[in-house]
C-alpha cells in the first residue's frame, strides 16, 4: 500500500524504479490506496478513467474517489449490463427449465451420444464438438443392447436442460437407466438397430 494526500490535486504518481513517493504532505491527512500497473495497451482505458493525457509503462497510476469518478463508473457499469442484457437477447431465447425425458438413449461410438424420446432426438454429445454437461446414465448388462464394442444403447429417463431450437442438452442433472421392456411397450418410441 502507498498512502497518497486526501487533495487528488496532490497526487503523486509512483515510480517502481525509486520505491518513494515523491509527495511531501504529512501522513496525518492521507488516505491509502491501491496502485494499479499499468502498461501502453492500458493507456486508453486508464486515461478515460483517471483523466490523465499519456501513461507511460514503467510508472504506476493511482485511481482515487471522487464523485465525478463514481458517476463515470456507474455510468460504465450500467453501459455494460445493458450490453450484456441486450447480448443475451440476440442469443435467442433458451428454455433453461429441467426437463424430465425418458426414451431410447444411444451411444454408437466415442463421445457421440443421443435421447430419442415421443418428440424426438435430444443431442447430448458430439465427438470433438458439443458435450452436455452431467453424467450419462450407467446401465447394466441385461439394460444394455451391443451394436459396436461395448457401445450401443439403452432405456432412460433423463432431467435435462434442453435448447428447443437447436435440440442440444445444455445440462444433465440425473440420468437412470430404465428396463429395455419399458421403452418397448411405449408404442411412441422406435427402437434404435
Amino acid at each position: 500500500m502507498l498512502t497518497l494526500p486526501l487533495d487528488p490535486q496532490s497526487w503523486a504518481t509512483y515510480s517502481p524504479s525509486s520505491g518513494e513517493d515523491t509527495n511531501t504532505t504529512p501522513k496525518s491527512d492521507k488516505l491509502q490506496f491501491v496502485a494499479l500497473p499499468v502498461d501502453a495497451s492500458q493507456n486508453c482505458v486508464i486515461s478515460v478513467i483517471c483523466g490523465a493525457d499519456s501513461l507511460s509503462d514503467d510508472k504506476l497510476k493511482f485511481i482515487g474517489h471522487s464523485e465525478h469518478m463514481t458517476k463515470l463508473l456507474v455510468i460504465i457499469v450500467g453501459i455494460l449490463l445493458l450490453a450484456s442484457l441486450s447480448f443475451g437477447e440476440a442469443t435467442g431465447s433458451r428454455d433453461v427449465k429441467l426437463e424430465t425425458r425418458c426414451g431410447w438413449f444411444s451411444n454408437p461410438t466415442p463421445g457421440n451420444a443421443w435421447l430419442e424420446d415421443r418428440n424426438g432426438e435430444w443431442l447430448i454429445g458430439v465427438q470433438g464438438g458439443h458435450q452436455a454437461e452431467g453424467d450419462w446414465p450407467v446401465f447394466k448388462k441385461n439394460q444394455w443392447i451391443r451394436t459396436n464394442v461395448n457401445y450401443g444403447y439403452g432405456c432412460a429417463c433423463i432431467k435435462m436442460r434442453v435448447d428447443h431450437e437447436t435440440s442440444y442438452v445444455l445440462e444433465i442433472k440425473s440420468a437412470t437407466a430404465r428396463p429395455l421392456s419399458a421403452c418397448r411397450k411405449d408404442r411412441s418410441l422406435k427402437e434404435p438397430k
